[in-house]
């Protein structure tokens, strides 16, 4: 009898050697490849765009998709499409992608990525919902930072926005993500302490850290946002989507102003929603005004644009409904201007309050919005970054 207890100590020893050793090289595989940077997009509810990168080319790479109930075993295999960059050190970075349709909801599914018969990744979940007509999300802006403790504070601010609104259905970050978009060490950093990023769909806004002198490749080449942007403006950083009853639409305020202005048009006549949702960088109305977008103005007033989303400012800043840059009542339903405040470190000095704001501040602090939007009305609430709620209206039908 104790011969045999013996042996069976020994053996699950030995057991538990192998699980730990099986672990360490599933954790090595994932680092050899330097995988990292994951990202959602997506054009409407039954989409998703599934997009990672990697410091080194990774042959065989695929994603696989389960619902999270179901075995790896039965899981569906996709291909991922390969992009390469190089960034201001002359280091190639290399993207991927994965696009899969036809998702049904509600419901949950779970991906990672695998070489081979390799494991590169951790399991992700991102939830697909049903047909109703309320949801949240959440706006942030403005994360840019040269330091790791800068992009420190972007991941606790993203993740103080996920606890307050733990059903977001998307995020909307309205530029400037990092300070120079050609270093990939910052966008390292931006992804690392961003984790929800891999859950929870990114819709981006270029920025003036995104596209500078007419260049936004390396924006582009890690976002892989709807393709049904603007002509002549660089690739994704112009883009529209729908979700349930609203309609989504990023501007790029960096280039392409007349085309866009066309585009817009265009889009916005041939799409009928419940809410109109606007996403700039530079704000057209905010503690500065960016005059260019004064076209874009006329047409959100002319197809009942509901609320801007903007960023550029690094202070906190909402309109009363503006028509033709007047200030008029809520009846008149002129669209609603929302500058947040950093989600990183910078602040800026607060500017001179404008005739056209119902309220403007600089409290120094990181700030998120989140939004409920329900059939008849809109809800924005403003937080800084301890939870506290700095500011909060409501848009009716």
């Amino acid at each position: 009898m104790k011969k045999e207890n013996w042996w069976m100590g020994w053996f699950v020893v030995i057991l538990i050697l192998v699980v730990v050793a099986l672990q360490w090289l599933r954790v090595d595989q994932q680092t050899a490849y330097d995988v990292y940077g994951f990202s959602l997009s997506f054009e409407n509810n039954s989409e998703r765009t599934i997009s990672w990168l990697s410091s080194q080319a990774i042959e065989g790479v695929a994603l696989q998709l389960k619902h999270r109930a179901e075995r790896w075993e039965d899981a569906r295999v996709f291909e991922a499409d390969q992009h390469s960059y190089k960034d201001h050190e002359g280091k190639m970075v290399y993207s991927y992608h994965v696009q899969i349709k036809q998702l049904e909801g509600p419901n949950d599914y779970t991906y990672r990525i695998t070489a081979s018969d390799d494991i590169l990744s951790e399991d992700y979940t991102f939830a697909v919902a049903g047909e109703e007509e309320s949801f949240q999300f959440i706006h942030i802006a403005d994360s840019q930072g040269k330091t790791e403790e800068d992009f420190k504070q972007w991941g606790i601010t993203l993740q103080a926005a996920v606890d307050a609104a733990p059903q977001a259905a998307f995020i909307v970050h309205s530029g400037d993500m990092t300070d120079d978009p050609t270093i990939e060490q910052q966008w390292k950093w931006f992804y690392r302490y961003a984790q929800p990023l891999a859950e929870i769909p990114l819709l981006p806004t270029t920025g003036n850290h995104e596209q500078i002198d007419g260049d936004a490749s390396s924006f582009s080449f890690r976002f892989y946002m709807p393709s049904n942007g603007a002509e002549d403006s660089l690739e994704d950083t112009t883009y529209y989507t729908v979700y349930q009853n609203a309609l989504y639409i990023s501007l790029n305020t960096e280039g392409n102003i007349d085309g866009q202005t066309k585009w817009l048009k265009q889009v916005l006549s041939e799409h009928a929603a419940q809410w109109i949702i606007v996403s700039t960088h530079r704000g057209i109305y905010g503690a500065s005004r960016f005059k260019d977008g004064d076209d874009w103005a006329q047409l959100f007033e002319q197809y009942g644009v509901d609320i801007v989303l903007q960023g550029h400012n690094h202070q906190y800043s909402r309109t009363y409904p503006l028509i033709g840059g007047r200030a008029v009542n809520e009846q008149e339903k002129g669209p609603i201007y929302v500058t947040m405040n950093a989600s990183g470190t910078k602040f800026n000095v607060e500017k001179k309050a404008k005739d056209y704001q119902a309220i403007a501040f600089q409290n120094g602090q990181p700030m998120y919005g989140v939004i409920e939007v329900s059939p008849n009305v809109l809800t924005y609430s403003a937080y800084d970054i301890n939870g506290k709620m700095l500011d909060q209206f409501s848009i009716t039908k």
